[in-house]
């Protein structure tokens, strides 16, 4: 039991310091992005540069959605949170509410954290156990309704995937690289259908169902003003 919890908390801890270097490592990147990326396209054959040019700024315009996105969703959360918390009654809604908004962007642990924050305010504060799980389920409520509707609808809408591909991205990155996997999964997910788009535009021409109807509309034109004219 106790090398269990030990394993625990070096797993914890490993997620903790890749919080605080990924950020880091991020800005530097931004910073240098201009010298990175002209050294990058340097060794692509001269026919090709331009294609890849254009790729890598509408990468670029995809993961800057992505962060605007996800800062509308994270606001949203944290005013939905504070409205929840204050009509529940729990001390201290607003810091609380900013700080699951705040935390929000943070897959498992950021949910944990503003959970455990909520239901140690409410029993500090005399709030019985009974109507700290209320508070607590409520906020798994909210939770779920932000995770399987409101932010697959806006951030995936903001990097123009469908909802239904933006779970299945974030499921797909959570299996395959656990919360950074999450994380980068959207922006990923839409910048491969950017590139496949690019590159193949038939993939974004309209369903075969549509294609009878659409010939059927062009191959019998409605009437003219001319003809309804005519006895």
């Amino acid at each position: 039991a106790l090398s269990h919890r030990a394993d625990s908390f070096k797993k914890l801890g490993d997620q903790a310091l890749w919080l605080v270097i990924v950020p880091i490592s991020l800005i530097f990147f931004l910073l240098e992005y201009s010298a990175i990326r002209a050294k990058l396209i340097s060794f692509v054959p001269n026919a090709r540069r331009a294609d890849v040019n254009t790729m890598a700024i509408e990468v670029v315009n995809i993961f800057s959605a992505y962060v605007r996105g996800l800062a509308k969703v994270c606001a949203l959360y944290g005013l939905a949170a504070w409205i929840v918390l204050m009509v529940l009654g729990v001390k201290y809604s607003l810091f609380l509410g900013l700080g699951s908004g705040a935390l929000y962007a943070v897959p498992y642990l950021g949910a944990l954290l503003s959970f455990a924050a909520a239901a140690i305010i409410s029993l500090a504060f005399g709030k019985t156990i009974a109507w700290t799980v209320v508070v607590v389920l409520a906020l798994v409520a909210l939770q779920f309704l932000f995770d399987n509707v409101i932010t697959p609808k806006v951030v995936g809408g903001a990097v123009g995937l469908h909802p239904l591909a933006n779970i299945f991205a974030i499921m797909c990155g959570a299996t395959l690289f656990g919360i950074w996997g999450m994380l980068l999964a959207v922006p990923v997910a839409a910048s491969i259908q950017k590139g496949l788009v690019y590159f193949y535009p038939w993939l974004a021409e309209p369903a075969v169902h549509d294609v009878p109807h659409r010939a059927h509309a062009e191959s019998h034109p409605p009437p003219s003003s001319e003809d309804e004219s005519v006895p």
